[in-house]
């Protein structure tokens, strides 16, 4: 110990640690990070679980549509005002502009419990908004 309280003063560079580190445990930590990083590369697109979803809000467990003052949807949607629009304090989703990338999901869990939102294939209720676009209404599982 030295005169500080502290551990010894030798010094281990960063090659000899990685030198000491087992090979197994570096391959692992490897393939996890490439594994990651091409996942994040991924585009929503290609990405199996939200290929061709969109949200549908449940507004039998949405606080908005329950009177409650909650935008948190909204708020994180990365295509606010084009994917996730607000009408009269109640979120909709715009059939036609989202992206599915679950964003609004997991924000509406982090405030929710019930959870009022989910990614599917096809909304189960819908409500024309014009020609090229539909407002998701509402979805009973």
């Amino acid at each position: 110990m030295t005169s500080d309280g502290h551990g010894t003063s030798d010094a281990v560079n960063r090659r000899e640690f990685l030198g000491l580190a087992p090979r197994h445990l570096l391959g692992g930590i490897r393939a996890a990070l490439n594994q990651t990083m091409a996942l994040a590369l991924m585009s929503v697109a290609e990405h199996p679980s939200t290929a061709q979803q969109i949200a549908v809000i449940d507004l039998a467990n949405c606080l908005a549509w329950g009177g409650s003052a909650c935008q948190t949807c909204y708020l994180q949607c990365p295509l606010r005002d084009e994917a996730m629009v607000l009408d009269d304090g109640r979120p909709f989703v715009i059939a036609s502009a989202c992206n599915g990338c679950g964003v609004c999901v997991e924000a509406c869990r982090a405030v929710n419990d019930l959870g009022a939102i989910r990614l599917m294939s096809e909304p189960v209720s819908t409500e024309k908004e014009g020609a090229s676009s539909t407002r998701v209404t509402i979805a009973r599982q």
